[in-house]
């Protein structure tokens, strides 16, 4: 699972230097610019606009890197053009001034938030928070799908329920449905990074039985579930659907998100025949399903 693009980035040590690359995104595939990027070695992206990036990497870039990541752009936009780049170096003691920054309590819903641990809302009767420390960036509540997710638990998670969080990241949506009532949670992801990061903040959120477990679909027990929760993307939920569909009880839900307005006839496609839509959430490119296993 590769770390969200959020509004909010952190790196996990602590380089002499560091790199930005500012980016006009116009004309690129944004999952897939997010993906060549990570696998560039870049720490994070913070999308300041639906037109502009600003891409952190903790080194310094030399001349040939830079060219380097031009044209491996270019393979992704052959009209990219060196303007539409700007790098620019500075030193590690401006770098927790810069991600700190960026990660500001936010609202979610009429009565969500969330906060990183530094800047708590002072919360009114009825509501909640869930407190993120963005250690990694794996879902910090800034990016649409996290914020789909968390509009559709609202709605749909009751009390007592056994959920399933598949790719959990920082652990933002085991620890809201804990919050919410769930008498039980387990959440798995193949980052070790992410597993660390979601206990931190489970811990900081006193939600301390959640079961988080290193490892893939494999490591789930063969047990039901009332609702699994997954924000990934097209592709993994595609491989994953089979493994849901064993372990969702019939009539229980199945949350998704990490997924553009165009994925969603191929999901549909693949799920017809054992689940029914019940609601679909978008906000700009992205949507949020729930769907309800046939019985």
């Amino acid at each position: 699972m590769y770390p969200e693009r959020v509004a909010c980035i952190k790196m996990s040590f602590h380089p002499m230097v560091y790199s930005i690359l500012e980016l006009t995104v116009t004309g690129f595939d944004k999952d897939l610019l997010s993906v060549a990027l990570f696998d560039s070695g870049c720490s994070g992206i913070e999308e300041c606009s639906d037109e502009y990036w600003r891409i952190y990497f903790a080194q310094s870039l030399s001349i040939q890197q830079q060219q380097l990541l031009l044209e491996k752009l270019k393979k992704l936009n052959p009209s990219v053009t060196g303007k539409q780049l700007f790098f620019s170096t500075h030193p590690q003691q401006d770098w927790n001034a810069e991600w700190k920054k960026h990660c500001r309590p936010l609202q979610v819903t009429s009565r969500i938030w969330v906060a990183p641990p530094w800047e708590l809302p002072q919360l009114k009767k009825g509501e909640m928070q869930l407190i993120i420390d963005p250690q990694m960036a794996f879902g910090t509540g800034s990016h649409e799908t996290t914020q789909l997710m968390i509009r559709a638990m609202e709605k749909y998670l009751s009390a007592n329920q056994r959920v399933l969080d598949a790719g959990t990241g920082s652990g933002i949506l085991s620890i809201l449905a804990k919050k919410l009532g769930a008498a039980e949670v387990f959440a798995f992801d193949i980052e070790p990074e992410a597993i660390d990061n979601a206990r931190h903040n489970a811990t900081m959120n006193q939600e301390r039985q959640i079961n988080f477990r290193h490892g893939d679909f494999a490591v789930v027990p063969p047990t039901e579930y009332d609702v699994i929760l997954a924000n990934i993307n097209r592709n993994v939920l595609l491989h994953l659907l089979p493994g849901f569909r064993k372990v969702l009880r019939d009539d229980g839900l199945l949350i998704l998100s990490g997924i553009m307005v165009n994925d969603e006839s191929p999901l549909l496609q693949v799920a017809a025949g054992w689940l029914e839509q019940l609601e679909k959430y978008e906000k700009n490119e992205w949507i949020a399903l729930v769907l309800k296993k046939k019985s």
